[in-house]
């Protein structure tokens, strides 16, 4: 028993000083590495289940800011709008192509590169419409706390990669209640 109690002691004591050399911080770090950047859409409209079944193609248009230069550098937009591309291109399987359209618009609304003290993050509304028919209204929230996917390129992958989860779960819903209805 005693020596249970004294390996315990002693696990607590090697936890505790490396949490107070840096190591914590070290692993947590780590892990923020390994997880990258990550996007996660916030919908400011009531969005049906089945609203995004009715299309049979998307189509992007050209990111857009209202920003500064100095607050929203040309790369941004740029990478924006080669991973839109890069999506447009995957979705075809779901979204083969023709009419009704969906139109995807983007709007940035902030950047910030990782730097030492904060994350980096990327903040744009997204407007999926049907001509002047607004069907879906988000804003796309994507942050990275990693250093290796703290820049523009990864934050626009990350964030349109999102776009194109949500897009394809949407109508895979659809496809899957149809087979189910047969």
């Amino acid at each position: 028993m005693q020596r249970l109690t004294t390996g315990v002691l002693w696990s607590l004591l090697v936890t505790l000083a490396l949490s107070t050399t840096g190591c914590g911080t070290i692993a947590k770090q780590a892990f923020h590495e390994v997880l990258g950047a990550r996007g996660k859409l916030y919908f400011n409209n009531d969005v049906p289940p089945h609203a995004l079944a009715y299309y049979q193609s998307v189509e992007f248009t050209p990111t857009s800011t209202e920003l500064s230069t100095r607050l929203c550098r040309p790369a941004a937009l740029h990478y924006c709008d080669r991973y839109a591309r890069k999506v447009q291109a995957d979705l075809s399987d779901v979204y083969p192509g023709g009419e009704p359209r969906l139109t995807i618009d983007i709007d940035v609304l902030y950047v910030h590169t990782k730097d030492l003290l904060k994350a980096a993050q990327l903040l744009a509304r997204v407007k999926m419409r049907n001509g002047d028919r607004v069907v879906v209204d988000a804003i796309l929230n994507t942050q990275s706390k990693a250093f290796r996917e703290g820049n523009e390129e990864k934050l626009a992958e990350a964030g349109l990669k999102t776009i194109e989860t949500y897009l394809r779960q949407h109508k895979q819903t659809e496809l899957e209640a149809n087979a189910d209805d047969k």
